[in-house]
């Protein structure tokens, strides 16, 4: 793809747009925006060095909506946006990692109230969603790249940006890109890519939004506690590859105090039963491990942020029973809980050992 040639083409279009008649200038609609990027795979290892051969470049597009200020979270928010985002990349070395393209929910948050004016506006762009890989490790062909063990991988995005000029619709921004993609060790090996760029790009508004208004007999938000319990189940493979897959159960309680909108402090207890470590206590030690040995007990603190039904979940754990004990005494959770009832949640997360992931998670959980 010619990124020179396609800037060119697009960004007259960005130009040429004209605001929208003040009648028409209320409500939401889709923004439209397209980026163009140059940057690099991060080797965060030393066996991906020799996998760094070039300067990476991607494109991007997106279409967001706008929030209408109707509820508590787009108000705390600014009135963010929230939409689809599309993601390819050409890694810089398509002979062993391919090329990779990723399909997100994006949430963009202003980092401006919602009122403000000023010239410098920035903002922060989250996104979650399935990638693929077009290279994967392979025995026979591609044993050189022992980062993603599988096609399909789960993609995640933080990115920062500032607009640097506005004509009339259109606004051309630039910022720095961080896109991850991992399987969460469902299939070995996965190391995971990071990819890391700075971009340039347009993007075309479509209609502003109205006042920002609390609703009539909007309740008032109040500090308070919440009691929580959880069960969850992951899948994962042990080295060496192509071997077979083991269950991870989880199950935990705590409970969090929700003290802001968008905030809340949590704290709990965890029970881990890994059936890998089966496995490989009977490799280390020459002996059969009881189910004892394979239970992981463990105690955490966490953040919550807080968007509408979301909650995105981060929590750092210490191990206080663990027979394994190689990936140290900290274990660490990310993750998303969706609230579909005032009790009822489900949930998607990943445990890690520092940048090492354990396992994805799915489960249900409970709050009172």
């Amino acid at each position: 793809m010619n990124f020179r040639l396609a800037l060119l083409l697009l960004l007259p279009c960005f130009a040429a747009a004209q605001p929208l008649p003040a009648s028409e200038n209320r409500g939401p609609a889709c923004t439209f925006g397209a980026d163009f990027h140059y940057g690099f795979i991060v080797p965060h290892t030393a066996q991906m060095s020799h996998l760094i051969t070039g300067h990476s470049r991607s494109l991007s597009l997106h279409c967001l909506f706008q929030t209408d200020g109707s509820r508590p979270w787009h108000r705390e928010y600014h009135l963010p946006r929230h939409g689809v985002r599309m993601f390819y990349n050409a890694t810089g070395n398509e002979p062993r990692l391919g090329r990779q393209f990723a399909l997100f929910y994006a949430l963009d948050l202003r980092l401006n109230r919602a009122s403000g004016n000023g010239w410098f506006r920035h903002g922060l762009m989250l996104g979650v969603g399935p990638g693929y890989a077009t290279r994967r490790w392979n025995l026979r062909e591609n044993h050189q790249a022992p980062v993603l063990g599988s096609h399909l991988n789960m993609a995640l995005s933080l990115r920062y940006q500032i607009q640097v000029a506005s004509a009339g619709a259109s606004q051309f921004v630039a910022g720095i890109d961080a896109v991850h993609l991992s399987n969460g060790a469902f299939k070995v090996p996965n190391l995971g890519t990071n990819n890391i760029s700075l971009f340039a790009g347009a993007r075309l508004s479509g209609k502003k939004p109205g006042p920002v208004l609390p609703q009539p007999n909007e309740p008032r938000f109040s500090p308070a506690w919440h009691f929580v319990a959880a069960v969850s189940v992951g899948m994962k493979q042990i080295p060496p590859p192509g071997g077979r897959f083991y269950a991870a159960w989880n199950a935990g309680a705590g409970a969090y105090f929700h003290f802001a909108e968008k905030s809340a402090l949590a704290a709990g207890v965890d029970l881990f039963y890994n059936t890998t470590l089966r496995t490989l206590l009977a490799r280390r030690d020459n002996l059969t491990p009881s189910a004892t040995d394979i239970l992981q007990a463990g105690i955490h603190g966490g953040y919550q942020l807080h968007i509408s039904q979301f909650q995105v979940v981060i929590q750092q754990g210490i191990y206080i029973h663990d027979k394994w004990k190689d990936t140290g005494r900290l274990y660490h959770r990310f993750g998303l809980r969706y609230q579909w009832s005032r009790q009822g949640f489900v949930l998607l997360g990943l445990k890690t050992h520092f940048a090492k992931a354990d396992y994805g998670e799915i489960g249900i959980g409970y709050r009172l």
